[in-house]
């Protein structure tokens, strides 16, 4: 069994450890994470639907002390995703009325194409790239850059992690002023390249008026989510293969393919956990939470919580009823649900087009990336 729920993420086999917590009080505290701790899905929804009492980041340290004034700590500031009340809603609707409108079939087609192109490599370093590269191309990307944006993202997802070292997140910074430049200089264009992620949010804003460094930060956001959270959904999905022999006719239609990334997104997450700080004094499934306690939310327990999904421990890629809290809930759902399940599926239709070999992929056998949240395979 792992240690503890932050341990758990990066274990061969979280699940029995995870049931183990839903067994226990609705809201535990460890001591040694000095937090409290929910793993069944009702309180972790009750939670995520508190954000008054309950916000993304420390009332005190709105952005880590480790990048507070630096290119990186500007972008993290910005984000919509780290931040609660104003501050959330600004570009929120932008991004999400931009996402929404989106044609997923297109999508799709445009990122398969995208991740044919990404040259031959370790595949642990084609989990990162095809997501990131396809990404960047619905944002406008022209094709000689993707591999530079690739590069960037995978120096920026740095300042997000506590695990960091210095080195690391002076790379961080640099990438962020690296893809903020570029995206000044793409917004510049008038008008971005039709049919693009970056002129459907710009079209949300004023006319005539340029885009916000805020604006353009939660644009950077959009690829950092891809890098970290795409990644460990299209190295999960390929996870299941292996292991599930009988998915693999499946995974020869589109439909298929994408039946079998939504289940991974519930069934094994890539994004098993996230925290929400007390900003003022709340009472959650009969326990007082006072200012300043911090709440780890066990999205990946819930998701296998019986109360919430029929048949939890089985790969179902048909369910008549899939829930899942991967995304998030509320007022900080993330809007690229749909956007990120279609280019995991469109990589992953790549990936075995090249002629992956499961089988062997099995039997050499993968770990996982050090992490406190998100789950990404390495392969051997």
């Amino acid at each position: 069994m792992p240690a503890d729920p932050v341990a758990a993420v990066t274990h061969a086999d979280p699940y029995p450890f995870y049931e183990t917590l839903r067994a226990g009080p609705p809201l535990a505290w460890n001591e040694s994470l000095r937090l409290w701790v929910a793993s069944r899905a009702d309180v972790i929804e009750a939670l995520l639907l508190s954000p008054g009492a309950l916000r993304v980041r420390p009332v005190s340290e709105p952005v880590p002390r480790a990048i507070a004034g630096s290119p990186a700590g500007e972008v993290f500031g910005h984000l919509v995703r780290m931040n609660d009340g104003p501050a959330h809603t600004a570009h929120k609707p932008a991004l999400q009325r931009a996402l929404a409108g989106m044609d997923l079939n297109a999508a799709h087609a445009d990122a398969l194409q995208v991740a044919r192109l990404v040259p031959e490599a370790p595949l642990s370093d084609t989990l990162f790239a095809m997501p990131i590269q396809a990404v960047a191309h619905l944002l406008g990307f022209a094709p000689e850059t993707l591999p530079q944006v690739t590069a960037w993202m995978r120096d920026f997802v740095a300042c997000l992690s506590p695990l960091s070292t210095e080195a690391q997140l002076q790379r961080a910074s640099i990438a962020a002023d690296a893809l903020m430049t570029r995206f000044e200089a793409m917004a510049a264009i008038a008008p971005p390249r039709h049919g693009t992620l970056l002129a459907a949010v710009l079209s949300e804003g004023a006319a005539g008026s340029p885009p916000s460094r805020a604006l353009l930060a939660n644009l950077v956001g959009l690829l950092s989510q891809t890098c970290d959270a795409t990644a460990g959904l299209l190295g999960n999905s390929l996870v299941a293969l292996t292991r599930e022999p009988d998915l693999r006719a499946a995974a020869h239609t589109q439909g298929g393919l994408h039946a079998i990334v939504e289940e991974t997104a519930r069934h094994d997450p890539s994004v098993q956990n996230t925290r929400r700080f007390v900003a003022e004094p709340v009472t959650t499934a009969g326990v007082q939470l006072a200012a300043g306690d911090a709440v780890l939310l066990v999205l990946a327990s819930a998701n296998r919580d019986p109360e919430f999904n029929a048949e939890p421990d089985r790969f179902m890629p048909i369910r008549t009823q899939r829930r899942m809290l991967g995304f998030g809930h509320g007022v900080h759902a993330c809007p690229g649900q749909a956007l990120a399940c279609t280019v995991a599926a469109a990589g992953l239709q790549a990936m075995l087009a090249r002629g992956i070999d499961l089988d062997a992929l099995r039997e050499r056998g993968w770990h996982y990336r050090p992490s406190a949240n998100a789950r990404i395979p390495v392969f051997d």
